[in-house]
């Protein structure tokens, strides 16, 4: 399954810091939101607030089913270059679900990418990897 984090070659600058910020804000947001009988609506709300503030952009999806393509259930953002659909897709126990908010400006000259496939259980979402959510940087 996907795992993803950045890598930054010397100290990023605080442009990427700033969107490293959003995009694990936005992943943990997702991920609380998603439990069995919700849907793709429950996780468009949990993020509203934090896109509501306007200072990044997103254009694929936050949410997609588990395959090497994104798959359905594309749960993007409304108002995009890319629209998703918008019924609302109700999540299952057992189903496989990737993560993946990939804030960028809005001029498009960055971005970062952060995600983890994820299982719907009983309980809530559960992350299938144990990497640590950070930046890793190199020297």
């Amino acid at each position: 399954g996907q795992l993803i984090r950045p890598i930054a070659i010397g100290e990023p600058t605080a442009k990427l810091r700033h969107l490293y910020d959003i995009a694990v804000e936005l992943f943990y947001a997702i991920f609380e939101a998603i439990k069995p009988g919700n849907t793709s609506l429950d996780v468009l709300e949990a993020v509203k607030p934090i896109v509501e503030r306007g200072d990044f952009s997103i254009q694929a999806p936050l949410v997609h089913g588990w395959d090497n393509l994104p798959q359905p259930p594309l749960i993007g953002l409304p108002g995009g270059e890319r629209e998703y659909p918008i019924d609302p897709h109700v999540f299952e126990e057992g189903q496989l679900i990737m993560i993946e908010p990939n804030p960028t400006p809005r001029d498009f000259s960055t971005g970062i990418f952060f995600g983890s496939l994820c299982v719907v259980t009983s309980d809530g979402c559960r992350n299938l990897h144990q990497f640590p959510d950070e930046f890793v940087v190199v020297d």
